[in-house]
């Protein structure tokens, strides 16, 4: 049926043009018959609303899912023009759509709201065999869950930047004065066994608390893209006796060997110092943490190829296979020994390792140990 509102010469022309579309009888052979057939199946199947206009944007043919778009049966459009079908949409719509007539350069994903629903349309000019443009094709998509969605996202991650500015000036302040106020107590209190426990508690929870502080705003800035490194050459023998120094006490205190044993002498790394100190931290904190009195910890390194290779090795429980390709991610926490930290210290090291341009792998065998594997670019 061809709308009363379409002029009836116009509605000869486009039962006309429709014929060509639908009766294979009408084409010049059955190869354009074929392809007519393959045109009807693609219109039905399609989620997307598609549409043939001429070259005046009137509607040649369109699917059932736009027509379910702009409200209106399939044949209340055929021979009407795009202001006519959607009065709402057509101002926005018609000068690019002529735009594409005009020049023949397709446009794609542009943006128009219609009857309260966000929709972004493809539109691209059909030629006839003499590659003379007839007219445009368009590929109309709902879009309205999508930005949603990207609203929430947003929302989501101006609510986290309210929470992290929160966290990283709000929160720190008041650590800082109880560092400073415990650093100030008279040094009678240290002779008190139960005051200096209690102080001790305290500077423990402090430093805890830093550090989860500094993990949530280092994973915050991954996040981001924004993870920003300053790359100078540095002593690769001298960070692993700086990490190995620095965990020395905690290895003392549960009884564990700490092994410096590196091949590194004068070999240096470019990286950022300390980023990489924070790296082989991590890897040596959370050996001490799942190690236990008469075990073995060993932080070593050598030149391979054009990279440094940085190992932690541990005679620990090691971790079960199923763990393994979970390690890196965010907020997970391996379940060997128990359940300890926020699941951060790994996601964020593999992360500083990437942005190095470098690699960070590991090896377990349950019963006998870990390894951990940092290779970073040689100077």
């Amino acid at each position: 049926m061809i709308p009363a509102t379409c002029g009836g010469a116009q509605r000869a022309y486009l039962r006309g043009v429709r014929s060509g579309f639908s009766d294979p009888t009408a084409a010049h052979d059955r190869g354009r018959a074929r392809t007519i057939g393959v045109l009807d199946a693609f219109f039905a199947a399609a989620s997307a609303g598609l549409a043939l206009m001429d070259d005046h944007l009137r509607y040649v043919r369109v699917n059932d899912a736009l027509a379910r778009i702009h409200g209106k049966p399939v044949d209340d459009h055929i021979g009407c023009t795009l202001a006519e079908i959607v009065p709402d949409a057509a101002p926005l719509l018609e000068p690019p759509l002529r735009h594409v007539l005009h020049t023949g350069d397709a446009v794609d994903k542009l943006p128009f709201e219609l009857h309260g629903r966000s929709y972004v349309g493809t539109f691209f000019p059909v030629f006839d065999d003499h590659q003379v443009i007839r007219g445009l094709g368009g590929i109309i998509m709902d879009v309205t869950e999508q930005r949603r969605l990207e609203h929430e996202l947003r929302d989501a991650v101006e609510l986290r930047e309210r929470v992290l500015a929160v966290v990283s000036h709000d929160l720190r302040n008041p650590l800082n004065t109880i560092e400073l106020s415990m650093s100030t107590l008279p040094p009678a209190c240290a002779t008190l066994p139960e005051a200096a426990r209690r102080i001790d508690i305290a500077r423990r929870a402090t430093k805890m608390m830093e550090s989860l502080i500094g993990d949530l705003l280092d994973v915050a800035t991954i996040h981001a893209g924004k993870l920003a490194l300053s790359l100078e050459d540095h002593d690769a023998a001298a960070l692993v006796r700086e990490v190995v120094e620095l965990h020395a006490p905690l290895a003392a205190e549960k009884q564990i060997e700490l092994v410096e044993a590196s091949r590194l002498a004068g070999i240096y790394v470019r990286c950022d110092r300390m980023r990489v100190l924070q790296v082989l931290g991590n890897l040596v904190g959370n050996s001490l943490k799942f190690c236990k009195a008469g075990d073995r910890v060993t932080l070593s390194g050598h030149a391979h190829g054009g990279d440094v290779v940085f190992s932690v090795s541990d005679t620990g429980p090691g971790i079960p296979p199923p763990d393994v390709p979970h390690l890196f991610e965010p907020y997970w926490s391996t379940a060997r020994g128990r359940q300890r930290g926020t699941g951060l210290g790994l996601y964020i090291s593999k992360a500083i390792v990437d942005a190095h341009h470098g690699d960070l792998s590991v090896e377990s065998t349950l019963g006998a140990g870990t390894t951990f594997h940092m290779h970073l670019p040689m100077s």
